[in-house]
């Protein structure tokens, strides 16, 4: 129970009793928001629909931002499992019926599936910008503000170096520090129409915090964005940690921890302990929203809501690392970012399966969709509840699969009208595609043409990827990008460095075995940093230098 002190302004210092601290119960919630299981799908949807021609930096910039929330996913089941939790990805209301409202305060806008265009971004940015405290309403809002001490050893030294942390931290002694927590809430008599709606039908993932402003009147708070609530589970972690030997809080076992996420957005963290705890934390709040209006995150990196800016105005925003300085907020000055809203894919907003009745084909490719989704969603949860090593094996193949089997509806039109299909993220209504490759080893896939002595460069590619990657030459050429990638290796290591790569494969028998591949291209010093490149440019569009 949280009790008001007598103050003139709206900061109060209120005792939090241990069952309002944040346990595994709330960190459940985390799970569910960190997953952006609501935004994930619009996001890929918007990127798969642009030409890439045309919208590559766009197309990348959405994905990357896609991976990330992806990550986010990662880090929140190894919060929820390093205290013991359980993640469920699989609940039937999992993934959210299109048009939704976000579950977490937000309800000026509708997240939609829509193709890439200025209103996507605009409805992209609204679900990332940061939620800062307006002055029209400083009369409404609460706060709690709590100064607390803790231990050198629980602090990392990337959280020291971040000059915008989630909660601002200051040094007191030798090994010591203090947190200052400012975290503001709003009366539930004060909240729109809206988010009171979701918060009475308890769909709201951003918790009530039931409080005291007299002896008598009891009053109940909500954190105003969850970028508050994420500062209370901050709290929340090192309250419990005060109050409980570390070994009683962190019970999970540590061999659920996903220790290697393989899709990009950074890299996963262990959670083991309050140090590890709080730098999760840090990294989810620093790439979506960001705390205390911070552009950059404790990496350097653009926060969400800035990369979508940048598409909007086109133009980048400088980095400080390379350019030697940043810019401000919604003032990028970098250089011209290529978008083209021509570009795109006319798919039908907000498709459901229904809509394609009469149409076998689409309704076949739909469902089929809507099955590789809820598989890759099943994985990853089979993956959080003890088995990780199932992200090295499957997480990049089904995530090349989602964009494969998106793209078989997003290119076809749905006869009579000016419009495309569109995925629509049913989960009660999918069929299962053919589990030939999700589990299965790269030999299973379709094994490649004999190579001629002196074939085709581009063929050469086909012939390399299908090997490295276990998928087929057809879904390969099914994707609409080979040309796009083989030019993108060529530019990037050279036309010379490349012909090499091809030459040393072609050299080859026609189906090579593991070993024989791993001996003359993946071990070998030059041409194997760009085998595994090609690998990931294949399942994550993305080029690691």
């Amino acid at each position: 129970m949280i009790r008001f002190t007598k103050s003139t302004s709206p900061t109060f210092n209120p005792q939090i009793s241990p069952r309002r601290i944040p346990t595994s119960a709330t960190i459940r919630q985390i799970v569910r928001y960190g997953s952006d299981d609501a935004t994930i799908p619009p996001y890929l949807t918007a990127a798969y629909s642009a030409k890439i021609k045309e919208n590559k930096d766009s197309i990348d910039i959405i994905r990357a931002v896609a991976k990330e929330e992806m990550l986010h996913l990662a880090l929140a089941a190894n919060l929820l499992n390093a205290i013991g939790g359980q993640p469920d990805l699989v609940s039937p209301d999992f993934v959210p019926p299109y048009p939704t409202h976000l579950p977490t305060g937000q309800d000026d806008f509708d997240v939609r599936i829509e193709k890439f265009s200025d209103h996507a971004l605009k409805i992209f940015s609204a679900i990332e910008r940061p939620i800062s405290v307006k002055p029209e309403h400083a009369e409404i809002v609460q706060y709690i503000t709590k100064r607390v001490p803790i231990s050198g050893r629980h602090i990392d030294k990337s959280v020291l170096k971040n000059e915008n942390p989630l909660v601002p931290i200051t040094k007191v002694g030798d090994d010591d520090y203090e947190l200052h927590y400012k975290i503001a809430l709003v009366p539930h008599n004060h909240l729109t129409a809206k988010r009171k709606e979701i918060s009475e039908a308890r769909r709201s993932l951003v918790p009530r915090v039931r409080a005291k402003s007299s002896a008598e009147n009891r009053i109940e708070l909500h954190y105003w964005s969850i970028g508050e609530f994420y500062k209370a589970i901050h709290l929340g972690f090192v309250e419990l940690t005060h109050r409980m030997e570390m070994q009683r809080l962190f019970t999970g076992d540590p061999k659920r921890q996903v220790e290697k996420y393989y899709s990009g957005g950074g890299a996963a963290v262990v959670v083991t302990d309050l140090k590890s705890a709080l730098v999760a934390l840090d990294l989810i709040t620093g790439q979506g929203e960001g705390s205390n209006n911070r552009i950059y995150d404790g990496e350097g990196e653009l926060a969400h809501y800035y990369r979508f800016d940048q598409i909007q105005k086109k133009r980048y925003y400088r980095d400080p690392k390379k350019d030697g300085t940043g810019d401000a907020a919604d003032h990028p000055q970098g250089g011209e970012l290529q978008v083209d809203m021509d570009a795109v894919f006319p798919i039908k907003t907000n498709a459901k399966v229904a809509d394609y009745h009469g149409h076998p084909e689409l309704e076949e490719y739909a469902l089929l969709f809507n099955g590789q989704y809820k598989r890759f969603l099943e994985i990853l949860n089979t993956a959080f509840s003890g088995h990780p090593e199932l992200l090295d094996k499957v997480l990049m193949a089904e995530m090349f699969r989602i964009k494969v089997a998106m793209e078989r509806l997003i290119k076809n039109p749905i006869p009579g009208t000016d419009e495309n299909a569109a995925p629509t993220f049913e989960m009660d209504q999918f069929k299962y595609p053919l589990a030939e490759s999700t589990w299965a080893p790269a030999s299973a896939s379709v094994p490649p043409a004999p190579a001629p002595p002196l074939p085709d460069p581009f063929e050469n590619f086909l012939l390399l990827s299908v090997q490295l990657c276990g998928i087929s030459r057809f879904d390969l050429m099914g994707t609409g990008y080979a040309t796009c990638y083989f030019g993108t290796v060529e530019d990037i290591v050279g036309r010379d460095l490349l012909h090499r790569l091809l030459e040393a494969f072609a050299a080859l028998p026609a189906a090579p075995t593991r070993k024989a591949l791993r001996t003359a291209i993946l071990n070998h010093p030059e041409f194997g940093p760009i085998a595994r490149n090609i690998i990931k440019l294949w399942y994550t569009a993305t080029w690691f230098q």
